[in-house]
């Protein structure tokens, strides 16, 4: 089986990106003022799984500074592209890692990132509390019990908590992935009050088909990717 990064990739103009940016951004600003929300308050992550290096800088150029990606690999091939050209990763960009934790691959995607959303399990735990440095974790909740796309029940999640305070772990957030084709506003309400209950500021949760309404229930951060790269014309 060949690698993703093997594979030549088409770069998406920039103009096209820029032109997606502009939409979402009215998109964002339309979903906060339903709901008396500042935009500000919103972290846009855009998702770049299966990018090319060169579609990724044009993000950036266009003042993208946070970036969510899914697989080790691809994280440490673009941060490494980056490096080459003079950018340094960890001052200017936020890493997010949104995707499945590998045991194996733990303290690898620790090094590369500041944000790791997708803590579901008391091994990542256990690997995380052993660090020194900084990082924004999130547990990311299961929206639905399908062990492909990660997460921890909600009720389980409750002793992820308690073995992270005894790790002395300061988990910042929640993510969720709600089940694809069901109205997500249950999952999304239910993500928003488990956080309330545990003191946890962040929210992760929206992506292109449903941010908006992640917003209306209260999301801190989307995680937006297919939206930023259509090459069509892309209408509200």
């Amino acid at each position: 089986m060949c690698d993703f990064m093997d594979v030549e990739i088409e770069t998406i103009p920039i103009d096209v990106i820029k032109r997606n940016l502009d939409i979402i951004s009215t998109r964002i600003f339309d979903a906060c003022k339903k709901v008396n929300r500042d935009p500000k308050e919103i972290t846009f992550v855009a998702v770049i799984k299966n990018q090319s290096n060169e579609t990724i800088k044009n993000l950036f150029n266009l003042g993208v500074r946070e970036f969510g990606e899914n697989r080790y690999q691809q994280l440490e091939a673009h941060q490494k592209y980056f490096e080459t050209n003079n950018i340094d990763f960890n001052q200017e960009i936020t890493w997010n890692f949104i995707g499945q934790i590998q045991s194996n691959k733990i303290t690898k995607i620790a090094n590369r990132s500041q944000v790791i959303q997708s803590v579901d399990n008391l091994n990542i735990l256990n690997v995380l509390g052993k660090r020194t440095d900084h990082k924004k974790i999130y547990i990311q909740l299961a929206g639905i019990n399908d062990q492909t796309r990660g997460g921890v029940s909600f009720e389980n999640a409750e002793e992820l908590i308690k073995s992270a305070e005894k790790l002395k772990i300061v988990l910042s957030g929640v993510m969720i992935v709600p089940p694809f084709e069901k109205d997500p506003r249950p999952y999304f309400n239910k993500a928003r009050e488990f956080a309330k209950k545990h003191n946890l500021d962040e929210i992760s949760m929206g992506m292109t088909s449903d941010f908006e309404i992640a917003i209306e229930c209260g999301a801190t951060t989307i995680r937006v990717g297919s939206a930023i790269f259509k090459p069509n014309n892309y209408a509200l």
